[in-house]
């Protein structure tokens, strides 16, 4: 075999492994998000009466959803700091007891070593603050757009997020996942593939979504 065609083989492999770990992370991060929203959705329905008491007291919508965004916040960097330095501290462990193509034999011989990249951690680290905000958004919106009279009344709760309860978007984005697999590579990667897991995630979110708008469900 010619030496250029196992260099080519090993960069492939390499790739390969590169593209789907960094995908899979995408994967938990919002995985992440997701119970990030049922977290912070779950609190705002059990404080629906102490936060409308605080519009009653002189709050204004604005200072209702920075104070819930901050909280967001405040979950997302400590989040990303934890991921970033349990992160390191796995894959060091897993290098060094399965190798770098993790136990498959295929790059015998190397021993890898993990750099310290602070341009990517930053990015990752921003993405999972982003990801904490974003997945706060909607509960902390419906809070803060409430009106006090009708959210201090028993059973009010009941009705929040009313407006995700139709099946449709789940059926739709499944669809779509679904029509997706079925599309070529791109420049040898399945980008479509990964688009269709991403629609797969989205549809158990707004799975999410819908339990909690229903009136008596367990979360």
């Amino acid at each position: 075999e010619a030496p250029q065609a196992e260099l080519e083989r090993s960069a492939s492999l390499s790739r390969a492994y590169r593209v789907n770990l960094n995908v899979l992370a995408l994967v938990a991060l919002f995985t992440g998000g997701l119970l990030v929203f049922s977290t912070q959705a779950l609190a705002v329905m059990r404080r629906r009466a102490q936060i409308a008491l605080l519009r009653v007291l002189g709050f204004t919508r604005s200072q209702v959803l920075a104070l819930l965004l901050g909280e967001a916040l405040s979950v997302g960097v400590l989040g990303a700091l934890a991921g970033i330095l349990l992160g390191h501290l796995i894959a060091q462990a897993v290098l060094q007891v399965f190798g770098a193509d993790l136990g498959a034999g295929h790059f015998r011989g190397l021993k890898p070593q993990i750099r310290f990249e602070p341009v990517g951690i930053a990015v990752f680290g921003l993405l999972g603050v982003a990801t904490a905000l974003a997945a706060s958004l909607v509960p902390a919106l419906e809070a803060a757009r409430a009106y006090p009279a009708q959210a201090l009344r028993a059973g009010d709760e009941q009705q929040v997020f009313s407006r995700l309860r139709p099946a449709w978007p789940g059926v739709l984005v499944l669809a779509a996942g679904a029509a997706l697999t079925q599309t070529p590579p791109v420049l040898g990667l399945p980008v479509f593939g990964y688009v269709a897991i991403a629609l797969v995630r989205l549809r158990r979110g707004l799975r999410w979504g819908s339990c909690a708008a229903r009136p008596g469900s367990r979360w």
